[in-house]
């Protein structure tokens, strides 16, 4: 998490969209990520020239800034503006802000692994046929009226689309990564911000200012990537990505840095932004849900399973395992009567292939007609099972007549017909059992 830095944070802030105060030390308690993104946009309101904070005490606009507070962390705090007005909480620093932005930002730029990297990636691109008009420290002028130019790194067309190359080693100034990125999205072009041996647990606030904005997204060049690159005749990069993983041991998602090789074939773009990625947070988020969803089921799906083939059935268990199921929003029933069973049971038959009724082996014409008979509301399920584990021919006998008319009313009288109305009490805990329907029944609940 983020660290509090008492000595030079502004703590009363006042919400320029709101109109209410609120607490930076609340605001940093959030977490590094949180303040990060925060940072962002704090930025960019003011390049904007609407400012999101101002400060408390005099009004006047605040941003973020941070220091390293340990090998892993940064301390982030709250402060004025350079030249800004009187304020009786003011901070103050000794070089101007332009200074040191000059030091520390041109420095990198004529550094020598600045120009090796860049001369490096610029050399696989104009060998790469996807690539046209391979330029090095070429100006790009702002369309229409904008009198704004940028001169990137590396510019060129990737597949036709416009992208940049910026070479990222010194701890370059927030406002120049958002101007940059601004300029870019205006144009239509897509940025590479580049690392060198890249270390995200690690990383310096104007990394994370970086990949926290994108997706969680970083490429770098180490020297997995130079060997691949050699191998394949084309450049690779190091790609780290934030994963969310569920943790079977704690129930929770954690998010852990991972990596991959990245090829320009891997390569993504994000349709708003512009930016290129690789990975997807949002997906792999989602299957992590997933994930957490499933383990928290799995206990009380084995515990009906079993009891679909227990041939007693006893009351205590139908009752237990009802609680159970209710307790994660697969039933509402006190008891699980024969009728849920034996369905359950015909749909099982279906995934598995294998009649499990005692004296019914391969009598698919049976079970078949006990479902019509005795659990046509659901007839629905039974026909996705069907079509999802390929049972279709196994299931209704392309030479029985009788079953494929059976099939054929139910579609013609599915959508008007009162006796083919379908229930959905079940849809919860079928869509647990048969997870590959689930997205369908969970679009009718």
């Amino acid at each position: 998490m983020s660290e509090y830095d008492f000595s030079r944070t502004i703590v009363e802030l006042i919400n320029n969209d709101t109109g209410l105060d609120e607490s930076s030390l609340d605001l940093i308690s959030r977490g590094e990520e949180f303040m990060f993104r925060l940072r962002r946009e704090v930025e960019e309101r003011i390049q904007l020239e609407n400012p999101l904070y101002g400060c408390g005490s005099c009004g006047q606009p605040v941003v973020i800034r941070s220091r390293k507070f340990s090998q892993n962390t940064h301390s982030m705090y709250f402060k004025h503006m350079h030249k800004s007005g009187d304020c009786p909480i003011k901070t103050d620093s000794n070089y101007t802000r332009e200074e040191v932005q000059c030091m520390k930002y041109n420095g990198a730029k004529e550094s020598k692994a600045h120009i090796e990297l860049k001369n490096y990636i610029a050399s696989y691109l104009k060998y790469d046929t996807r690539f046209a008009d391979v330029r090095v420290e070429s100006v790009i002028k702002g369309s229409g009226w904008s009198k704004k130019w940028k001169k990137p790194d590396i510019s060129a067309t990737l597949d036709g689309r416009k992208v940049v190359f910026e070479i990222q080693l010194s701890t370059t100034f927030l406002d120049v990564i958002v101007k940059r990125e601004m300029f870019y999205k205006d144009e239509g072009i897509s940025i590479f911000w580049i690392f060198s041996d890249l270390s995200p647990e690690s990383s310096r606030a104007t990394e994370k200012d970086v990949f926290f904005n994108n997706k969680t997204n970083a490429l770098s060049i180490d020297k997995d990537s130079i060997a691949r690159s050699l191998d394949s005749g084309e450049i690779v990069f190091k790609g780290f990505y934030k994963k969310p993983v569920f943790d079977v041991t704690t129930n929770k998602i954690q998010e852990v840095w991972d990596s991959k090789l990245v090829g320009f074939d891997d390569i993504k773009f994000d349709s708003v932004s512009h930016k290129p990625y690789f990975v997807s947070f949002s997906e792999l988020n989602e299957k992590a849900q997933k994930d957490k969803e499933a383990e928290k089921i799995r206990l009380p799906l084995k515990e009906f399973k079993r009891l679909i083939f227990d041939k007693d059935q006893p009351y205590t268990a139908r009752t237990s395992c009802a609680k159970s199921l209710h307790k994660v929003g697969l039933y509402n029933g006190m008891d699980i009567y024969s009728d849920l069973l034996n369905l359950s049971k015909a749909l099982m038959s279906i995934k598995d292939g294998v009649v499990h009724f005692q004296n019914q082996k391969d009598k698919w014409a049976w079970l078949v007609n006990y479902v019509w008979q005795h659990h046509k509301c659901y007839w629905l399920v039974l026909l996705y099972v069907v079509d999802t584990y390929g049972r279709a021919d196994m299931v209704f006998n392309p030479a029985n007549n009788k079953l494929q008319e059976k099939r054929k009313a139910f579609k013609n009288g599915f959508k008007r017909d009162p006796e083919f109305n379908q229930k959905t009490e079940y849809y919860p805990l079928f869509s647990a059992m048969f997870p590959e329907i689930g997205d369908k029944l969970k679009k009718l609940m």
